[in-house]
């Protein structure tokens, strides 16, 4: 691929954090270095200057011998120049929250037991994919759980990001969405606080975000929850705030197909001049998008991708819509009417 990010061999999985560190933007991510398929999920490692040009690195961390699984997604997060790796991994058929640091953005220490970071409810199966960020002088982890099969999002404080309290539920998920959410994020824009979640069963959209505030606890939704990427390939988003305050998304895009999968070009989350959220490329990659491609057309009210004059994935439209559309390898990403809605796809 040109300009996306697709590991040289085996498997690539989703973004397991995305974080400005050191001059440059580092994705760690999940892996299988051993073959191409899902197995024993190491963190990969990759670092851009200008999300054109990537860079891999050595694995970041691998999980216990004998672990079946290995290490589930969680976050990167940085602080007074030390790099922290969050993530999950299970023990005992329950789902538990682990974190690791490095000095250098590269060679992380020995896992260090994060204390008391295991669900609080009864359904301890469910722990899973945490978020760290800070807000008036505390550090905040949320993280999914399960309580009596319906979806929270949880929430802990830290003051030294190792040892955390349980401060309750800061959000409920969708119903509909399974016995536990997965990848939650909250983070402010303009003023505005956003909870974006993932689903399993909202397909093919799974990534749902909704507006709000939050004070500190709890997430206060003054919306529902909504869509942004509708195409049927994009899971795992993970979000970065650059240092210039913007922020920038990636996610997984994969090929159910041809069993592959890449990153996401970067994509800026803000809210236009109506105050609606939209997602648009990132400037360093704006000027690679047109504004026709031969494999989008709008005819007869339905907007259409196509690969070999087949049709691959068609959405109805009362009037043309106005697009911008990043072109790799293989992949559309199709920036729709200023960025109210994404369709990203594999088309070959």
């Amino acid at each position: 691929m040109r300009y996306h990010y697709k590991n040289r061999s085996k498997w690539i999985g989703s973004p397991s954090g995305f974080v400005y560190f050191g001059g440059l933007y580092h994705i760690f991510f999940g892996t299988n270095p051993e073959y191409p398929r899902f197995g024993p999920l190491h963190i990969g490692h990759v670092v851009t200057e200008d999300f054109l040009d990537w860079e891999e690195r050595q694995i970041a961390l691998s999980p216990e011998k004998g672990d079946p699984v290995g290490i589930k997604p969680g976050c990167a997060f940085a602080k007074d120049g030390k790099l922290w790796l969050f993530y999950t991994f299970e023990q005992d058929g329950c789902e538990k929250i682990n974190c690791a640091v490095s000095e250098d953005g590269d060679v992380f220490s020995d896992k260090i037991m994060a204390e008391d970071l295991e669900s609080h409810f009864e359904d301890k199966r469910y722990m899973r994919n945490p978020y760290v960020f800070e807000y008036e002088g505390k550090f905040k982890l949320i993280a999914c759980a399960s309580e009596e099969g319906l979806g929270r999002v949880v929430i802990y404080d830290s003051d030294d990001l190792i040892n955390w309290e349980y401060k309750g539920v800061a959000a409920d998920i969708p119903a509909a969405s399974w016995s536990c959410g997965e990848m939650p994020e909250l983070f402010c824009e303009d003023d505005t606080w956003i909870l974006a979640i993932q689903t399993a069963r909202a397909m093919p959209h799974k990534c749902l975000y909704a507006t709000g505030d939050f004070d500190g606890y709890k997430f206060t939704a003054e919306s529902d929850f909504f869509v942004l990427e509708t195409g049927p390939a994009i899971e795992y988003a993970r979000s970065c705030l650059t240092p210039d305050g913007r922020r920038i998304q990636t996610a997984w895009m994969y090929d159910h197909r041809n069993n592959t999968a890449c990153f996401t070009a970067p994509r800026r989350i803000m809210f236009d001049y109506k105050g609606r959220l939209i997602m648009l490329p990132a400037e360093e990659v704006e000027f690679i998008a047109k504004k026709t491609s031969p494999f989008v057309e709008y005819d007869a009210g339905r907007l259409n991708i196509k690969f070999d004059n087949k049709v691959l994935h068609s959405v109805p439209y009362a009037c043309e819509p106005e697009i911008r559309v990043l072109e790799d390898v293989g992949t559309v990403e199709i920036f729709i009417n200023g960025g109210r809605e994404v369709l990203s796809m594999y088309i070959c």
